[in-house]
């Protein structure tokens, strides 16, 4: 019998038994074959994993902050995604609320790089940039930065971030170039986020898919990046367990009905969409 609040999983020949209690005992099971139960769990040719979730391990908790403005909390570092608060229609914060440890950015446009200069200064944040974009923002004075490019991954005190490639442009907001745009691969011990950033669909997000996604993010506004349809292609492509649609409903020219989406892709995908309205979060 399990402790209340704890669920079985079956899926893929995988059983997972996880304590949603704050420092409880955690233990991730992997079986085979998955109709052993939790007999199988004493079984010599399981591997099993064991953590302790409280104060110290707490789950990586993501927050929409509205078109495509992220905030996660992971490793007890504060992570920003393309923060574009100000001038922002439908953000749920002001950028002077916000801290950080580090800004990640997918491309060089204003909805992206947003309010970056001003929580860099403020924080100290380090930025997380293409080379040109960090470029840029060393002339801007922000000098806690780190380089990046396409196919590239770097180890971070929070987890390790790979730049994915996205079809779309990067023109920096004083018309400044700024590289190709990225898309991000964001690896933690809780599991791996893909932020596609401003993209179309495009086949190599099969190979992007076989890091094994945990959550993507995902634009779906149209015009600017890929529509809904295209968007849901992009689900059967990377194949990821959860799917986050952004980049929406910012302004008339890219409203979408989300969570019309979401039911489609639930039906024709089998996937878990989350539609999160700015300031909702979930986690990883």
């Amino acid at each position: 019998m399990l402790f209340a609040g704890q669920e079985t999983i079956f899926a893929s020949q995988k059983s997972v038994i996880h304590s949603e209690s704050r420092g409880h005992l955690a233990l991730h099971a992997f079986l085979s074959p998955p109709c052993c139960g939790i007999i199988g769990l004493f079984v010599p040719w399981m591997t099993t994993r064991f953590r302790i979730e409280g104060s110290a391990a707490m789950p990586t908790d993501i927050k929409f902050l509205g078109h495509a403005s992220f905030q996660i909390e992971i490793a007890g570092k504060t992570v920003l995604i393309d923060p574009f608060l100000t001038d922002n229609p439908v953000a749920s914060t002001s950028a002077d609320e916000l801290s950080a440890d580090a800004i990640i950015l997918t491309h060089g446009h204003g909805d992206h790089v947003g309010d970056t200069v001003s929580i860099a200064r403020r924080t100290g944040a380090q930025v997380i940039a293409n080379f040109e974009i960090v470029g840029w923002l060393n002339g801007q004075g922000i000098e806690n930065t780190h380089p990046m490019h396409i196919g590239g991954s770097h180890v971070f005190d929070f987890g390790t971030v790979k730049l994915t490639i996205a079809h779309h442009g990067s023109g920096l907001p004083d018309g400044s170039y700024g590289g190709n745009p990225a898309g991000v691969l964001l690896t933690t011990d809780d599991g791996t986020l893909y932020h596609a950033g401003d993209t179309a669909l495009f086949m190599d997000m099969q190979l992007i898919g076989e890091a094994g996604i945990d959550l993507a993010i995902l634009p779906i506004g149209d015009n600017f990046t890929m529509g809904p349809d295209d968007a849901l292609r992009a689900v059967e492509f990377l194949r990821p367990k959860r799917v986050v649609p952004v980049h929406y409903n910012t302004w008339p020219v890219i409203e979408q009905d989300a969570a019309a989406w979401a039911e489609r892709v639930a039906q024709e995908k089998s996937v878990q969409a989350i539609v999160l309205q700015p300031g909702e979060s979930t986690e990883l």
